[in-house]
Formats: C-alpha cells, structure tokens, sequence
C-alpha cells in the first residue's frame, strides 16, 4: 500500500459489507480515499449503455466507467486485519470480488 500513499485515491460505496470492508482496510494503512456513494440497482428496469456498451441506470445522476485493471475473488487468509472477519460473519454468502479500475469515462446529467 506504500505506493498508495502517494497517489489520490477513490472509492464507490454501496453501503454495503464489501465497500465498507475495502476502506476500512485502505484506512488502516494510511490512505485517505475520497468516498463517493452508489445506488445498486434502480428502482425499476431502466438500463442504458453507454457508447463502449457499459450498462448503467438512467436514473443515475453521475456515471462512471472504469476498464478493469484487476480481478481476483478476496482471500479471508489474506487479511492481515480481523476487520473482514467481523464484517462478513452475518454474511452467508461470504467475501466476494475485488475489483480495481481506471476511470475511462464520467457521464453526468
């Protein structure tokens, strides 16, 4: 995470277990992201796409497009913390994805 510290970091909350988890771990090491709030999901079925036919909801008031850098399913052996162990032992369906994007695209209504 040394390389973090020097560079500006964001992250996209849902609210959920796995975002929360993910700034708390970056927190830990020192990094202060900037947090932005997502909606997963809208209300009713109103799916756009976007000219590289990435879907997003129209009722979205900012979109962000990212390429994936980086996939990989979380390791619980891998935490050196036991903040996702207390985060996800309610969660049945366990530690999920990790994903690390770059920001190809903003759209904003």
């Amino acid at each position: 995470m040394k390389d973090l510290n020097e560079k500006k970091v964001a992250a996209l909350l849902s609210g959920g277990v796995d975002s929360s988890v993910a700034v708390a771990l970056l927190v830990e090491q020192g990094v202060r992201p900037d947090l932005w709030y997502i909606q997963i999901g809208p209300d009713r079925d109103t799916t756009a796409y976007t000219a590289n036919g990435t879907p997003y909801y129209t009722e979205a008031s900012m979109v962000m497009e990212c390429r994936i850098m980086y996939v990989a399913p979380f390791d619980p052996k891998g935490f050196k913390s036991d903040v996702p162990n207390k985060m996800y032992r309610n969660f049945p369906a366990g530690i999920h994805t990790m994903y690390i994007g770059e920001v190809i695209n903003a759209l904003k209504k």
